[in-house]
């Protein structure tokens, strides 16, 4: 179900877009400030401009997770990047120590190259909003706009690095021995 932000709809455009009023509360209604401040935080979207996001919120889903709620399971196909506005997401993976994605993070920005199973489990570990943007949606954003597309994957390709890099760190830490570099 796409993202309505408060203030787009009224009460008919929403029963409009479920069907009837005993499903009103599955559609999570962020404020528009709050939602476009939310990406405007997170590293994947902070380089893009105002009227930017505002394309990729329309196109965005929301969704709202209770504390200890699966967000996605070991082995589910990648649902496309999520951006946390409010709460906590924990990803777990075996043999690794989880981490935590808090408001302005996300997950799953290795889904703009691969749509295969996830490797890992997300939690919600706090009462938890979402904003999600599928594959498939960014895949159109981009093609529209090649201005975006090389802000995206600019911004990926620097998140991704980090990433590596404090695996990097992590594993020298860990590692017998420690500071020697292996040939």
């Amino acid at each position: 179900m796409r993202c309505t932000l408060a203030g787009d709809t009224d009460k008919r455009a929403l029963q409009s877009l479920t069907g009837d009023r005993s499903r009103e509360s599955t559609i999570l209604a962020i404020p528009y400030p709050k939602a476009h401040d939310g990406l405007k935080k997170c590293t994947l979207f902070h380089h893009m401009a105002s009227r930017e996001i505002d394309g990729l919120l329309r196109k965005m889903e929301c969704q709202h997770y209770r504390v200890g709620q699966v967000v996605k399971a070991s082995g589910d196909e990648a649902a496309g990047v999520e951006v946390v506005i409010t709460g906590m997401l924990e990803i777990r993976r075996e043999a690794f120590v989880p981490r935590r994605v808090g408001p302005g993070g996300y997950h799953g920005g290795e889904t703009v190259f691969n749509s295969e199973a996830s490797y890992h489990e997300v939690v919600a570990i706090a009462e938890t909003d979402i904003l999600r943007a599928t594959r498939h949606d960014l895949m159109v954003v981009m093609r529209s706009d090649p201005k975006v597309a090389t802000k995206l994957l600019f911004a990926l390709g620097q998140d991704l690095l980090a990433d590596l890099e404090r695996a990097h760190e992590r594993l020298a830490a860990s590692s017998p021995e420690k500071g020697e570099q292996r040939s």
